[in-house]
């Protein structure tokens, strides 16, 4: 599957992102935490979206899976049919409480970094002292569990196969696939499409 990042051609996409940012209303640092303000989704939104609108321009972000990591998209479209697009791996933290806390909070801090970046807005630093500690291993084994659509990705993945289902679970020390932790998940993911042995 090729994964392009722009239509063939940019140049009206570009024009218009240039006289839109002319027409951007101030970025609001409106929200905080312990080391410095930033600028919310909502901000964004709100100082982008009617300059956007004026120059024919439409700016989205999801979520998805590539090859086993979960990735942030991101896609700014133009009406004459150009676009640019951006993924970028989510990069989960083992102290979270469950793993959609983890991608949730790497989801909305992702998000609001490449809105920024693609945007070409001025106050997306990096304000979170913590993305560039090394990651700890969670104090319990609570929560860590991959979710009920990671667990069915792999099922769908096996086949049915019971014996490499075991095999897996044997690799894990874990008794079911339901326990497997969600911080090895793309690791199985690539055990199973045999990437890794």
């Amino acid at each position: 599957m090729e994964f392009k990042l722009q239509s063939d051609e940019i140049g009206e996409l570009v024009k218009a992102l240039i006289a839109s940012k002319k027409d951007y209303s101030d970025l609001e640092c409106d929200d905080s935490s312990n080391w410095g303000s930033f600028p919310s989704l909502d901000a964004i939104d709100k100082a982008t979206t009617m300059a956007l609108h004026k120059h024919g321009l439409e700016f989205r972000q999801g979520r998805t899976i590539l090859d086993g990591r979960e990735i942030c998209t991101t896609i700014i479209m133009h009406t004459s049919n150009q676009w640019i697009r951006s993924y970028t791996p989510l990069y989960l933290k083992d102290n979270a409480q469950s793993y959609d806390q983890a991608i949730g909070s790497s989801f909305s801090y992702q998000k609001r970094y490449d809105a920024t970046a693609m945007l070409g807005l001025g106050k997306g630093e990096n304000n979170d002292p913590d993305s560039n500690k090394p990651v700890q291993q969670p104090q319990s084994s609570g929560g860590n569990a991959i979710s009920e659509k990671q667990l069915g990705l792999l099922k769908a993945k096996l086949g049915g196969n019971a014996e490499r289902e075991t095999k897996l679970c044997a690799h894990y020390k874990i008794a079911t696939l339901a326990q497997l932790p969600w911080k090895h998940m793309s690791e199985a993911i690539n055990i199973l499409d045999g990437k890794v042995s």
